[in-house]
């Protein structure tokens, strides 16, 4: 393949799959309750006109629904600008990590690197189309990498201020993004006040005081988050398997110790993982960059002690993961190359790529598909009154349902409204939440009270009236 096909095919396959997904099947980015919690409140802030209470009560940081705010006042309708951002974001987040390829490794190109390794793997570049902030902390994370490094190949001062604006943007998108920055902004403020320049030292002074200030302005969600972090960790979750807590209990595939390294292996990160390991000695001008392994090591101390595991986590440190194994890859092309079997290779795997990226983007699909069926036939059978659900509900706002909720996960119901609607999906539920509140209400509905079967969808969805 040649590398003006590999340059322009990295930003053209983020684009031609957002157009894809949402022209040829609807999908519209919003899925889980993170999406419709960004959406909701990037609407209510903006009508407010920035008022500052909402980011009060508004548990995440700012960046990302800010960055849809912002690109709304081109006409857009608010839930496709946040879209379009993380499209923007996808787009950004692979050329700036090329750009750091290109200065740890003398000038080698990885566009067809990082169209193999992260615009075609489906864990990866979903982050591109769903209404979340990964995609977009993700961008500002390797920009400071990005900007640390031009620093100290070219000495201009811009560069380290541009690094420290990255690294002040990546921790109010998502809070998550500090253990990968601490490196960089250490080195950064190092490189400051080491500074002969007066201009530069003043400069950084009031950048740093100004982010401090922020910290202040932003409450304590941050410290509050870390000490929630700090309590979930325990040296036994980096072999344990079985999870039992608030959202029910569930069995992992994999501990700690081996999910925490899926940038490296998971076919859903990067497929030819695996066979990279035998060239991991070419990895050594990434290596000599020791902000970057440090930032890594540090982020995933930070996973393999918790006891949730979430893939979306690791979306942060992908590219990053990228930036360090092009040497093993370009060793493995090489190799490729030499036995003439290069192009079959790559051809391969883009075509695993993508039957894995359409094996594992239906279940995306089909939830996101049940929370637009659920809010259609909600509207359909128009119910004005009360609702009990639990999982749906946080899609109600963003597909227009405007009915009363009481969440079925929040607290045990001694009693239940007659006439109100249940909205339930007892198959989903039965395994994961047995023992928890969500069930313990269920069994109370079925138990004590008539409940009339108004509609049931193919995704076992079922709507009730208690009578």
């Amino acid at each position: 393949m040649s590398s003006s096909f590999s340059k322009y095919g990295l930003w053209l396959t983020p684009i031609a799959l957002f157009a894809l997904l949402a022209f040829g099947f609807g999908f519209n980015g919003l899925y889980g309750q993170d999406s419709h919690e960004y959406l909701r409140f990037a609407k209510a802030w903006k009508m407010s006109g920035f008022a500052p209470d909402l980011v009060q009560e508004f548990q995440w940081p700012v960046g990302f629904p800010l960055g849809g705010i912002l690109l709304s006042y081109v006409g857009l309708p608010m839930m496709w600008s946040l879209n379009i951002v993380s499209l923007l974001a996808a787009i950004g987040t692979l050329v700036m990590t090329s750009k750091l390829i290109e200065q740890l490794y003398d000038g080698k190109t990885g566009y067809l690197w990082l169209i193999l390794g992260g615009a075609s793997q489906v864990y990866f570049i979903r982050g591109g189309v769903l209404v979340m902030s990964d995609m977009l902390c993700a961008f500002f994370v390797v920009s400071t990498y990005y900007h640390l490094v031009r620093y100290r190949a070219k000495k201009q001062t811009l560069a380290i201020l541009l690094m420290l604006i990255s690294a002040a943007a990546a921790f109010f998108t998502r809070y998550a993004s500090v253990p990968l920055l601490i490196p960089p902004v250490v080195a950064g403020a190092f490189v400051l006040f080491r500074s002969g320049s007066k201009a530069l030292k003043v400069s950084g002074v009031l950048f740093l005081t100004a982010i401090l200030s922020l910290l202040v302005w932003s409450n304590n969600r941050f410290l509050a988050l870390s000490g929630g972090l700090f309590h979930q960790w325990d040296i036994g979750n980096l072999l344990s398997l079985t999870v039992q807590n608030d959202d029910g209990s569930y069995v992992k595939t994999v501990p700690n110790v081996l999910y925490v390294f899926a940038n490296f292996f998971h076919i859903g990160y990067l497929t030819m993982g695996i066979i990279l390991i035998p060239f991991y000695k070419r990895c050594k001008p990434a290596l000599k960059e020791k902000t970057l392994w440090i930032g890594l090591c540090l982020y995933l101390l930070v996973l393999v002690g918790l006891e949730t595991q979430n893939y979306r986590f690791l979306i942060l440190s992908h590219p990053l993961v990228l930036v360090v194994l092009f040497g093993a890859f370009d060793g493995l092309s090489d190799g490729l190359t030499k036995k003439g079997i290069r192009t079959i290779f790559l051809c391969g795997v883009l075509s695993f790529n993508a039957a894995f990226f359409y094996y594992s983007f239906s279940k995306t699909f089909a939830m996101h598909n049940a929370e637009k069926q659920v809010s259609n036939t909600l509207k359909e059978i128009d119910h004005d009154g009360l609702v009990y659900t639990f999982y749906v509900d946080q899609s109600f706002s963003s597909y227009g349902v405007n009915n009363k909720v009481e969440n079925l996960y929040l607290e045990r119901y001694d009693s239940f409204e007659k006439g109100a609607l249940v909205i339930f999906n007892p198959v989903q539920f039965d395994q994961q939440w047995n023992g928890t509140k969500v069930m313990d209400n269920w069994q109370n509905l079925t138990t004590n009270y008539a409940l009339d079967t108004l509609k049931k969808l193919d995704n076992n969805w079922t709507f009730y009236a208690i009578k």
